[in-house]
């Protein structure tokens, strides 16, 4: 079993290269000694996936590349989609009270939770008619 500590929310400052809401922060072997800052963290969620080894978790903290024209880009190609949670597992993962810190998902449903983001794109200020002024 491999274990996942997932980001709940963004923080305040919106940096696009930090890593965003329901992005997979760390994957870690079955057992792994959580501290209690960790397990107590309100913005982190800790799932535990059955039968999933720790190489194959690995594919959900995959980082896209900036390719030539410099696409800015989340950092996590995959992003969990909360509304495809079920509502027990939703209700656990909008639950800030952390009463119950990690919980165990069935592996073989876990893809189906997530989507490939779509890159975020370079807002050009110089040259954006939309932005000229005069």
């Amino acid at each position: 079993m491999c274990e996942l500590v997932i980001v709940v929310r963004d923080k305040i400052d919106h940096n696009p290269m930090l890593l965003g809401e329901h992005e997979v922060i760390c994957v870690c072997e079955d057992g792994h000694p959580f501290s209690v800052i960790e397990r107590a963290h309100p913005d982190w969620r800790i799932v535990k996936l059955p039968g999933v080894p720790r190489d194959d978790g690995n594919r959900w903290i995959a980082n896209e590349q900036v390719d030539e024209t410099q696409n800015v880009r989340r950092r996590r190609h995959f992003k969990l989609v909360p509304t495809r949670l079920s509502a027990p597992d939703r209700a656990w993962y909008d639950d800030d009270s952390r009463t119950e810190p990690a919980r165990v998902f069935d592996s073989a449903a876990w893809d189906g939770l997530f989507r490939t983001r779509v890159p975020m794109q370079r807002q050009d200020v110089i040259g954006d008619p939309a932005t000229e002024i005069g």
